[in-house]
């Protein structure tokens, strides 16, 4: 019976080559379309399409609000829009949604250049000040992690929407990303903490929402688009819980949460000691809605 059992084994050999053979032929198969779909995305007609769906222009409605010569039948898909696309088309649809015409070249993963005020809110008043002469209308959101994150993660961002036009009575907006937040830094959050002040006491109302951590990161590098939701007529942010920015603003314990509390609390005392700092050369709490002597007074008398 040496035979049957030498053709057995033999069997089991063939049928475990022909298992690596076939794990292998799904790897390489599942690769190429991985490699294709990479391909894809950094194709400049695909990256159009995505900024304005980001952005809240369908592709149907493209060609109507963007206009330069394009067809809702150009914009069904990148395969036709490749054909029709332009230099010109590139630069002015980078231009309108303040993003990197590099991106749309698909030669850079950077969307957007992110302002960053760390230790400088006079440039953020003057930031806001530029965007206020424009004319249109801004509003915001203020983004922090949803949960517990590394002291030295970029995670906390403030974003501005400037309305740039309409769609069926839909608005449409260009985004600016105030970033380079290290959401549990104390200095980073007495500056933070000073930005959006400075936004809500120019009438830039901003939401709170919490995001998840690694989308946060990406986004407030300026490394990746939001999601735009049709149906509700909003960004979604990845966002889940909402908090109030005035509540953080003048609340001591609001203000301190999440920061790393670090040796003998010298986090959390320094970071009450620079939000002083900042209230007294006028860049914290919201002074037209609030009573300031006594927001400072809760922060002076503030027990670690």
């Amino acid at each position: 019976m040496n035979w049957l059992s030498d053709t057995n084994s033999l069997i089991g050999i063939v049928s475990g080559l022909i298992a690596i053979y076939t794990a292998f032929a799904v790897w390489k198969k599942q690769q190429g379309k991985k490699k294709e779909q990479v391909e894809s995305i950094k194709c400049p007609a695909e990256r159009f399409l995505k900024l304005f769906e980001s952005h809240g222009v369908s592709r149907s409605q493209i060609s109507g609000f963007f206009g330069h010569g394009l067809s809702i039948a150009d914009c069904s898909s990148s395969d036709k829009l490749i054909e029709k696309i332009t230099e010109e088309i590139l630069r002015d649809a980078a231009e309108l949604f303040g993003i990197n015409l590099e991106w749309l070249h698909g030669a850079s993963e950077e969307v957007y250049k992110v302002h960053h005020f760390y230790k400088n809110p006079q440039k953020c008043i003057q930031f806001i000040n530029t965007l206020k002469s424009t004319g249109n209308e801004l509003s915001g959101y203020a983004l922090r992690p949803d949960n517990s994150v590394p002291l030295d993660s970029y995670t906390s961002a403030i974003v501005i929407l400037e309305n740039i036009g309409q769609i069926n009575e839909k608005p449409v907006n260009r985004l600016h990303v105030l970033g380079g937040w290290v959401h549990t830094y104390w200095r980073c959050r007495g500056y933070y903490a000073a930005c959006a002040s400075i936004a809500m006491n120019n009438d830039i109302w901003l939401v709170g929402k919490t995001c998840n951590n690694s989308w946060l990161t990406k986004f407030s590098s300026g490394e990746c688009l939001p999601e735009y939701e049709f149906d509700l007529a909003s960004f979604c942010f990845e966002l889940s819980e909402a908090w109030y920015v005035d509540e953080f603003l003048e609340t001591p314990r609001k203000y301190l949460q999440d920061v790393s509390p670090e040796e003998n609390n010298f986090g959390l005392n320094s970071a009450i000691e620079l939000w002083l700092k900042l209230e007294s050369q006028g860049y914290m709490c919201v002074d037209k809605y609030s009573n300031k002597q006594r927001i400072r007074d809760a922060f002076l008398s503030y027990k670690i």
